[in-house]
């Protein structure tokens, strides 16, 4: 890892490990790039106010804040929950969501390819396989960090819309904003079931795995 490009995590720690959730949150608002972004698609204002780092894998910038239901899961390659196609990987680990909600969301689905047009800036403002959608808007963003040892997928299903990242964008899509107005966890009524559904989607990892 470069000195100027801090991480969101420590990915060789998680590549040691066995299969697990790895439940996690921000302290304060966090603008995550992909893998492949550069720090010059954002505002000067973002890079000096705003917390930046970068995650491994593919996609578009993400916008963390307290409240969001970030959640990865470590799959080692030894296990049987591993699958070598990434897609295959992607829809396995979005069905364990689709499960987890079930209670609560009785429509949601599970996207099984990718939507037309390039890669957004955004990971919200677009649509990938094993993506969570909620009346075909987008609940639950998918992406995934592949070596020798295993794949990471990394999930979050946001508190509240993302639109307000376009201020820190430095030449944001016209329609941006517009395509950040995406389903969210207290539009949907699921504020009060966190440990709920966090705790179903342990225990998706726990059951595939014996």
């Amino acid at each position: 890892m470069r000195a100027d490009r801090p991480e969101l995590r420590d990915y060789e720690v998680v590549r040691a490990q066995s299969s697990r959730w790895l439940l996690e949150t921000v302290q304060q608002p966090t603008l995550v790039l992909g893998s492949a972004q550069s720090a010059e698609i954002l505002t000067s204002d973002a890079s000096t106010e705003i917390e930046v780092c970068w995650r491994r894998g593919g996609g578009g910038l993400v916008w963390l804040r307290p409240g969001d239901w970030w959640c990865d899961v470590w799959i080692s390659a030894r296990s049987t929950m591993y699958r070598a196609d990434p897609t295959e990987q992607a829809l396995l680990v979005g069905e364990w969501w689709r499960q987890a909600l079930s209670l609560f969301v009785a429509d949601a689905t599970v996207a099984t390819r990718v939507s037309a047009g390039p890669t957004p800036v955004a990971c919200f403002a677009g649509i990938g396989p094993g993506e969570v959608l909620v009346d075909d808007n987008k609940l639950v963003g998918v992406t995934q960090w592949r070596v020798r040892e295993g794949a990471l997928v990394s999930t979050v299903a946001h508190l509240d819309t993302s639109e307000e990242l376009v201020a820190f964008l430095r030449d944001p899509n016209e329609g941006l904003a517009r395509q950040l107005q995406h389903a969210t966890v207290r539009g949907l009524g699921l504020d009060s079931h966190r440990d709920d559904v966090l705790a179903a989607l342990v225990a998706q990892v726990r059951n595939d795995s014996a």
